[in-house]
């Protein structure tokens, strides 16, 4: 281990430093050592040997330890704060994998509902949609649903798992009975052609049979290709594994690879804390490795991103290796003469105080940019209150989406939902009440319609969606008396209130009606108002007799529409 020289060892009583001390101090007291010399007036390392050498020796020496010590904490502190850079970039993708892999996995939950409802009230056909909805969507590719003996109820393709397979489910139903943990991976279940597509159980308890079991495939490789492009080094990698640390797969160098069951499994702790990144460093193939990982709370998944210390430390070390090379000259000059050291010295010094005014100037600037930006984004782009977006990035938004469907001839529709009796709570409950059932709403809105779908808070209690992708108008029906539904429902735990409200909605659908976003807004508002002015708590489809009924909200809602374009 490495040790530094410090100010005792150089007063050792063994020292030449101190030798040349007590010299110095001999000459300028008059007090000479005897010497076997026979040159009295000169002491043993030469001629000329005063005190102002032995000071400049002493005084050069301190300068050179201070300069080695200044150079090796300046070179710890930047290897850690690039440590620490690294480690920051790693925490975020993770967050962001782990937050895209969690709103992925959720997607279960509207087939979770159909499954139960069907079972439930025997209506197999309702069934029939399950595989449109997997072709909606690329994380899910196919569904078998299980008995509690294992005996298959459903399957969304045909021979989607063999028997032996089935057997192994059975088991696992019996492993897992009354348990209530969102699905079990098993290594036996996963297909060889396609190692990355990984089936997750999620029992489910129905009113008629039971507990069964939904088994559907995720396509991991799917959403780690999301993924590929992402800079994180030669030796980078990101895994999604079990929480004992079996990876299932991972990208490495820009390609996916099913990960075996042998790789190297980096250090799990016992207690282990969910929702929260830690970063440890492993030995893996020989190489110090720098990874962060997170273990999701809802799903028994980890995310980890790593990097070989090594790659991470390159262009440091070789910077490393120029300081240490450039103070070693530096070192050696200083021992042919004190005058060139001093002025090195003085470089150094300079150079070291500036870089780090620059370093602490440049910090500052990036937070405060940072910061600014961020503001500058969530302004521009999301309601602070129900963190749904706002009305301007609503409209451009769905105009590009208006425009991409008419390219692609696709069906879309545009909803104005406004919530009966608004301004009534909020006279008679207060302000934070209302704001409060906005959130509520904006909750209920997000966990009905898809992910695709653009969800908006327009102003006030009014939000807009855009329905993407619509094949049929019955579809949109459909969804529209969902909501409906769901919004007519009592909104509790309001402050220990529960307040009764019901949804007053338009429908607009492109390119029937309209083919830009501003008529189609205007046109469903026009048919929301009618709703509201019809008995609230329904849904209308837009008619052109309907605009000469509402003429002054057709009139108002042009104005506000033509100021934000």
């Amino acid at each position: 281990m490495r040790r530094f020289v410090t100010i005792q060892d150089l007063m050792k009583p063994d020292s030449f430093v101190l030798y040349l001390y007590k010299m110095a101090v001999q000459r300028s007291t008059g007090i000479t050592r005897p010497s076997s010399s026979t040159n009295s007036g000169s002491c043993q390392w030469g001629k000329g040997c005063s005190f102002i050498p032995v000071a400049a020796g002493v005084l050069g020496l301190c300068l050179l330890l201070a300069a080695w010590t200044l150079t090796l904490n300046q070179l710890q502190s930047n290897r850690r704060s690039l440590i620490d850079h690294v480690t920051t970039e790693q925490h975020n993708l993770v967050s962001i994998i782990s937050k895209n892999l969690t709103q992925a996995i959720d997607e279960h939950r509207p087939l979770e509902s159909i499954v139960r409802r069907a079972l439930d009230t025997q209506n197999t056909e309702e069934l029939n949609h399950i595989p449109e909805l997997l072709s909606g969507q690329h994380f899910f590719n196919r569904m078998l649903i299980c008995s509690q003996n294992g005996t298959p109820l459903y399957q969304s393709s045909p021979g989607a798992y063999s028997a032996k397979q089935q057997n192994r489910i059975s088991e696992l139903m019996s492993e897992q009975h009354g348990k209530s943990t969102p699905f079990v991976f098993n290594a036996e279940l996963v297909r060889p052609d396609a190692p990355w597509q990984i089936p997750l159980l999620f029992p489910l308890i129905t009113n008629r049979l039971g507990q069964i079991t939904m088994i559907l495939e995720a396509d991991l490789g799917y959403l780690l290709n999301l993924y590929q492009d992402v800079m994180i080094g030669h030796t980078g990698t990101i895994r999604i594994q079990t929480p004992d640390g079996q990876p299932l797969v991972h990208i490495e160098q820009g390609a996916l690879m099913a990960a075996p069951a042998t790789s190297s499994n980096i250090y799990w702790e016992k207690d282990r804390q969910f929702n929260q990144t830690k970063t440890v460093s492993y030995l893996d193939h020989g190489h110090s490795s720098l990874t962060s990982y997170r273990h999701l709370s809802a799903y028994p998944l980890t995310i980890s991103v790593g990097q070989y210390q090594d790659e991470i430390l390159k262009k440091y070390t070789h910077w490393r290796q120029q300081q240490l090379m450039s103070l070693s000259v530096v070192t050696l000059l200083s021992l042919i003469g004190f005058s060139w050291l001093v002025w090195v010295t003085h470089q150094n010094q300079h150079y070291l105080k500036a870089l780090l005014i620059a370093n602490q100037q440049n910090a500052q600037l990036i937070n405060q940019l940072e910061h600014e930006h961020q503001q500058a984004v969530d302004a521009a782009s999301r309601d602070p209150l129900t963190n749904l977006y706002n009305r301007r990035l609503f409209i451009e938004l769905g105009q590009k989406q208006l425009q991409y469907g008419k390219r692609k001839n696709l069906h879309c529709a545009v909803l104005f939902l406004d919530m009966d009796r608004f301004k009534e709570i909020n006279d008679t409950y207060g302000h934070h009440i209302g704001d409060l059932l906005l959130k509520k709403v904006a909750d209920r809105l997000r966990d009905t319609l898809r992910e695709a779908d653009i969800i908006a808070r327009y102003g006030g209690d009014e939000f807009v969606i855009l329905l993407d992708s619509i094949t049929r108008d019955e579809h949109t029906f459909q969804i529209t008396e969902k909501l409906v539904h769901t919004l007519s429902r009592p909104y509790t735990n309001l402050e220990k209130l529960t307040i009764h409200t019901t949804p007053s909605i338009g429908v607009a659908i492109f390119p029937r009606h309209a083919e830009d976003i501003q008529t189609l807004l205007l046109q469903a508002d026009v048919a929301m108002y009618w709703s509201k002015e019809n008995g609230r708590a329904q849904w209308t489809l837009f008619h052109p007799r309907l605009a000469r009924s509402s003429t002054v909200r057709h009139t108002a809602l042009s104005i506000d529409t033509t100021e934000i374009s």
